[in-house]
């Protein structure tokens, strides 16, 4: 592999490159779409002690999408962001600013299902979410490459066993651990 840096030679190689990895693993980047997911810290405009109680959760709306969020942390505010929702974007040029529009369902979530968290945006970013079809990770080897996609948002939930999949698969090209319904074949399966 060649970079700005240098050129760089492995027998085995890891890729986990997120939103980049079509660009990467060309094979899959049919199945991979990159979603511009907006994020939000409110402070609250009440009740800060029960939400800081909250547990980490996700509402299905009924509409597509719903939201997820995180208990109140005084010095971050309240995250609260949707899920299965997102506009596709391209990981090198996204809009990295909220706007409005992207606050807008989360601001209509907080105001039925939440009101007491009603108050002022402290602070927004934009997340990158890559997706599958079935909205499952891809966990892989194709011969001396190992890789992981597509973890929609919540792969840092499994970073721990994704590190030892890899590893597993870079070294050894299988795994004790069951990912046989994260292949990608699965979806050459669903076509078929």
């Amino acid at each position: 592999m060649t970079t700005n840096a240098g050129t760089y030679r492995a027998d085995r190689l890891v890729i986990a490159a997120g939103a980049w990895n079509a660009r990467l693993l060309p094979r899959i980047a049919p199945l991979l779409q990159v979603k511009r997911v907006p994020l939000f810290w409110f402070e609250p405009v009440a009740e800060r002690d029960a939400l800081a109680a909250l547990p980490v959760y996700i509402v299905d709306s009924g509409v597509g999408h719903g939201c997820y969020g995180f208990p109140y942390l005084p010095d971050q505010g309240l995250k609260i962001a949707t899920h299965g929702a997102g506009t596709p974007a391209d990981p090198d040029t996204v809009e990295r600013d909220a706007h409005p529009v992207d606050e807008a369902p989360v601001r209509e979530f907080i105001r039925t299902r939440l009101p007491v968290a009603d108050g002022p945006v402290r602070a927004a970013k934009i997340c990158l979410y890559t997706v599958t079809p079935d909205e499952h990770f891809i966990v892989d080897v194709d011969g001396p490459v190992a890789y992981a996609s597509a973890c929609s948002g919540h792969g840092f939930k499994f970073a721990s066993v994704m590190g030892e999949v890899l590893a597993d698969l870079a070294l050894d090209g299988t795994t004790r651990h069951p990912i046989g319904f994260l292949s990608a074949a699965r979806f050459a399966a669903a076509r078929a």
